[in-house]
């Protein structure tokens, strides 16, 4: 009984690293300037992350977001995610929710994880992109 038991929780844990997201493992330098392009999606990749309340919230706030940075907004609308985004507009350019957040230790921050498409952006301890990729 402890032997079946033992290898259900050894077979159990295996299967739960397999499947995990392998990310890069080295984290990128901290000193990345604003509006470097770390995720450029396509109309196509984005619709499959599309969900219909984050394009309602987007189209209600964007016209507010060209006025405060224009950059930004082009961004958005072009489905580009850069550094020094903040979660709302990282949503917005993806058009979509993470499928999983993961939170870092100390000094903060935390990745988010999109799927299909297995992208991923990072978020600084001040709450802001500091990269992105696949995984």
């Amino acid at each position: 009984m402890k032997t079946l038991l033992l290898s259900l929780l050894l077979c159990t844990g295996v299967a739960c690293a397999a499947l995990s997201p392998r990310l890069p493992p080295k984290l990128p330098p901290p000193n990345l300037p604003r509006g470097v392009v770390v995720l450029d999606l396509t109309d196509g990749e984005a619709a499959t992350l599309q969900a219909a309340d984050v394009v309602e919230v987007r189209e209600a706030g964007l016209e507010e977001l060209a006025r405060e940075d224009p950059a930004v907004a082009a961004h958005v609308l072009a489905h580009r995610v850069v550094t020094g985004m903040r979660v709302r507009e990282v949503l917005w350019a993806l058009t979509g929710h993470p499928t999983r957040i993961r939170e870092l230790g100390p000094p903060g921050g935390e990745i988010l994880l999109f799927e299909p498409g297995r992208w991923f952006v990072r978020l600084g301890g001040e709450g802001t992109v500091v990269d992105g990729g696949r995984f």
